[in-house]
């Protein structure tokens, strides 16, 4: 009898503790019944094993800021926990990855043996939505790095590889997770996810919504948007959370699975399955919309069975004849239409939400389009599939006529909605910021701050991979660093960008702007730089020094300092002559085979402002920002004076006498102020920021 008790003990050990029980935790717009396949499969390889979900965790949840979606997931999750001392196995897919490092990282002493997670956005996303178009993906950083903006799900875990630091100043999820910013609770999460006995990391060249889809496997882009593999990532290589550590005791495990769609992944081990509910959701007029004389909106359904063309719902014109061609001049309207219409078409979104769980991001979107009326975009349903809000009631009535319902649906007015954005992302031209000697991009945060207000949706750049080690190299190599971004931004906007360079930063913009030969800018604002060179300048220096400065300066070692590259002794004009390989050949005052080069393409400058003052108490003297320099007797000669001026050496003269050179002389500003000081940029840089 006793050997039959111990038979049947062994037994349920053996039941019971055989497979560790396994927990689903579903992605964004998902519900527990995501992971009914992986149920199904488990028990069927795995008899026995238990499985839960996170069935507390319903669709709606899924749009609320990260940390709260981890609020719902983790009574439930430790529930689970506590009834299973020996462990857990976790599998987590696409946001619930994340939701599961919240959830791993604030659980002391959670049990997880094996976190498996599935297309998740680890190092976090830029893009990925189906047809999302460029100026849209470039700006939603406005939106995102806020307060408000962190009360969305998706700016959670947004990461803009050329805002990295507005990402680490407002992301309160990811940031922290990753110890990309400071937090007081990284120990305490380093410490929680190193409790982890194995990580399991899928991803997929072909996922189609995690952008870059090396996210899944932490990886990411840099700053010029060239994807870099886990291990070149500075939370890897610092180990800021973990990771190296995991990886270095052969605790992570990667798989890189082709031919796996985003939706795929937890659906159909043969990758036919594709449930209805993904299609998208196209907010649309009720017809007839104008006869019954109520402006109301309707929703596409699951049982319409309408499916979005690949090319997304903003295409070439020519995708048209898919659908059935439109007139080019079908819509007529005015600024005031959209104003009036606007209002109404929001507070339809919102009686939706309790329908159709349309996600927050929509709405903020809307807010964001609502205060200019130049855009109306609006995210729909899932990220991967979007839809476009319609507000012209007369659409169906008036333009589609012999064309049937579902083409209607299928049909929007894709050139007006071109023009639209095109109306938003140009209403003003972009503006680059280049900061000067031992700046960052920080620098110019309040003329961002000021030209965001003053002229909304304007864009705004900075060279963010010029950073302050870099301003101390020979200026020909900085211009090397900042050259590929600032190409990428004209390219980006072939209507032309605004530069606004401050300091030394001037310096490198004409040196930018000497060397691109195609450039397109508008205006270029140089904020007290020295641009005829500058001789003395630092406080406190002592006049032996300044004098004698040039045996260093003037020779193949001292023009490998920044500061040799614009020094311009009045008392030593020929060795300057001979060794100075940056201002010299630039302003055409030595000998270079460039100097056609480099005055054609200063000549494409539309309009050029300097901007110096006479208690700058740095750039001495301080009429170099405004190309004087001194004479030979130390006394200053202004810019008319000077014989690159006289001689049109490399198209100064040609500038100013076809009046596209202005000069602002202001009082009172100290070097430091000009880019502090928010009377200075109101009143003087903004009315050239057209």
């Amino acid at each position: 009898m006793g050997k039959t008790r111990m038979l049947w003990f062994l037994f349920f050990v053996g039941f019971c503790a055989a497979y560790k029980p396994v927990v689903f935790i579903h992605g964004f717009n998902g519900t527990p019944e995501d992971g009914n396949l992986i149920k199904d499969i488990i028990q069927k390889m795995h008899p026995g094993t238990l499985y839960y979900t996170a069935n507390a965790f319903n669709r709606t949840d899924t749009v609320k800021p990260l940390w709260e979606e981890v609020a719902i997931v983790k009574p439930q999750l430790v529930k689970y926990m506590e009834a299973h001392p020996d462990g857990i196995h976790l599998i987590c897919y696409s946001q619930g990855g994340l939701v599961c490092r919240g959830l791993l990282s604030t659980i002391p002493d959670h049990n997880v043996d094996t976190l498996i997670a599935v297309s998740s956005p680890m190092a976090g996303i830029y893009g990925g939505f189906k047809g999302l178009p460029e100026c849209i993906r470039r700006n939603l950083y406005r939106l995102l790095y806020s307060k408000m903006g962190q009360r969305n799900f998706l700016g959670n875990y947004w990461k803009d590889p050329h805002h990295l630091e507005l990402y680490e100043k407002f992301s309160d999820f990811l940031a922290p997770l990753n110890n990309d910013s400071i937090s007081p609770h990284i120990t305490e999460f380093k410490h929680n996810f190193l409790r982890i006995k194995r990580m399991v990391l899928i991803g997929g060249p072909n996922d189609g919504l995690i952008r870059p889809w090396q996210s899944s496997l932490f990886g990411f882009y840099d700053e010029n948007e060239i994807v870099q593999d886990m291990k070149k990532q500075q939370y890897f290589i610092k180990d800021s959370f973990g990771l190296r550590t995991m990886y270095e005791q052969n605790r992570l495990f990667m798989y890189n699975i082709k031919g796996i769609v985003h939706k795929q992944w937890v659906r159909n081990p043969d990758m036919v399955c594709l449930r209805l509910h993904w299609a998208p959701r196209v907010m649309l007029p009720n017809t007839p919309p104008v006869s019954s004389g109520k402006k109301s909106f309707r929703w596409l359904k699951q049982a319409d069975k309408i499916w979005i063309p690949d090319c997304g719902m903003i295409c070439s014109l020519n995708e048209q004849k898919k659908v059935g061609k439109l007139k080019q001049d079908m819509f007529k309207f005015s600024e005031m239409d959209l104003e009036k219409a606007l209002p109404e078409l929001y507070a339809s979104l919102r009686s939706s939400l309790s329908l159709l769980s349309v996600a927050t991001s929509d709405l903020s979107l809307l807010s964001v389009a609502s205060n200019n009326p130049s855009i109306l975009l609006t995210i729909i349903n899932h990220p991967i599939d979007y839809g476009l809000s319609r507000f012209f009631f007369d659409y169906d009535k008036e333009h589609t006529a012999g064309v049937t319902g579902q083409q209607r649906m299928l049909t929007p007015p894709r050139h007006l909605i071109r023009y639209l954005l095109r109306g938003f992302c140009a209403a003003y031209k972009p503006v680059v910021f280049i900061h000067g000697f031992n700046g960052t991009s920080e620098d110019g945060d309040l003329i961002k701050d000021i030209i965001q207000k003053m002229h909304p949706g304007t864009l705004y750049y900075t060279a963010n991979a010029f950073n302050r080690t870099d301003t101390v190299k020979p200026l020909w190599e900085e211009v090397a660093i900042v050259k590929p971004q600032l190409v990428k931004y004209m390219k980006a906007h072939p209507d032309g960008i605004n530069l606004i360079c401050y300091s030394q930063g001037g310096l490198v913009c004409r040196g930018l702007l000497s060397t691109i030969p195609d450039h397109n800018v508008d205006t270029l604002i140089a904020v007290s730089s020295p641009m005829a060179g500058m001789y003395g300048g630092f406080k406190g220096l002592p006049g032996f020094v300044k004098r004698n400065a040039y045996r260093l300066l003037y020779s193949k070692m001292g023009q490998r300092i920044f500061l040799g590259n614009y020094w311009k002794d009045p008392h030593h004009l020929d060795l300057y002559e001979k060794f100075s390989d940056f201002l010299a050949p630039l302003n055409n005052e030595s000998i270079s085979p460039h100097i056609t080069e480099f005055k054609r393409n200063f000549l494409r400058i539309k309009r050029m402002v300097l901007i110096g003052g006479p208690d700058d108490g740095l750039i001495c003297p301080w009429q170099s920002s405004l190309f004087g320099f001194y004479d030979e007797n130390e006394i200053v000669q202004d810019m008319k004076k000077q014989r690159y001026f006289i001689e049109d050496s490399f198209g100064l003269r040609t500038m100013s006498e076809q009046k596209r050179l202005f000069w602002f002389t202001i009082k009172g500003i100290v070097h430091k102020q000009w880019v502090r000081n928010p009377d200075v940029i109101k009143s003087v840089f903004m009315k050239w920021l057209n």
